[in-house]
């Protein structure tokens, strides 16, 4: 059966729907087992049925559900209609989507990175983007929180959420990620545990850098992750814990935002 999740302070803005999606229910096997969403060669069918079994259950058109193909960049995107899933490479390549078009779901697939929904608190005007480190890193919090307010959106108007991701304690990086953050912005040691078996290994707060970049940017209103995607294995699809499992491949679940 397919399950969501949500935040309140989306929950709240009656004209947005929004829905963290589990791996729960759906067409996938083996790896991707459940509802991934993933566009991979030889599986493009099975993820685009499950895209179209996720616009229907949170009520949207089958073809008004979109995700473009993402390449931890900063790169966004404004769509006014949908786009052909397939096949997956004739996508935007993009790794954020808005839109001031009713009725249309913005996607994002993540399988550990961060998927982050932002409204405005009152009008017609939503994005969706994922943010792993390079993209975090690339600026795409600060590219997308441009494209909003160049629609004249105050940034203290945006609302955002932060779904399901990989939490700190289980996201253990090497040094050049560590030298890559901190040598763009100093102020982020802090984000950065040390590791207990590798002097060259820390535990990135990847979660915490988006919503520190959100506040940077001027958006206040941010619901932090409250899931970690490493962690629940019968309810994510995780990346990082595949690997460490010796597993060949992982699925990705979806994650979505539209003007009701």
């Amino acid at each position: 059966m397919i399950t969501t999740l949500t935040h309140e302070n989306l929950a709240r803005l009656p004209h947005v729907g929004h829905a963290f999606f589990t791996r729960k229910g759906g067409v996938g096997t083996d790896f991707h087992e459940g509802l991934s969403v993933k566009p991979r060669e030889g599986r493009e069918d099975a993820s685009a049925q499950n895209m179209r079994l996720a616009a229907r259950h949170v009520g949207l058109e089958e073809a008004r559900l979109v995700l473009p193909f993402q390449v931890h960049s900063a790169l966004v995107k404004r769509i006014d209609g949908p786009f052909d899933l397939l096949p997956s490479p004739a996508r935007p390549h993009v790794d954020g989507l808005w839109t001031m078009t009713q009725g249309l779901g913005l996607g994002v697939n993540t399988a550990d990175c961060v998927p982050l929904l932002i409204a405005h608190r009152e009008r017609p005007l939503v994005a969706s983007l994922h943010a792993g480190w390079k993209g975090a890193l690339a600026g795409i919090v600060e590219t997308m929180v441009e494209a909003l307010t160049a629609q004249g959106a105050k940034p203290q108007d945006l609302v955002a959420a932060i779904g399901p991701a990989i939490a700190q304690e289980s996201y253990e990086v090497g040094s050049e990620v560590y030298d890559a953050f901190t040598s763009k912005y100093p102020h982020t040691k802090g984000f950065f545990r040390p590791s207990p078996t590798s002097a060259q290994h820390r535990f990135f707060d990847l979660p915490g850098f988006v919503a520190w970049r959100l506040d940077a940017a001027g958006v206040t209103d941010v619901a932090p992750s409250l899931w970690n995607t490493y962690q629940h294995e019968d309810t994510f699809f995780s990346c990082r814990r595949s690997f460490h499992k010796g597993e060949a491949d992982f699925g990705c679940q979806i994650s979505a935002i539209w003007i009701r």
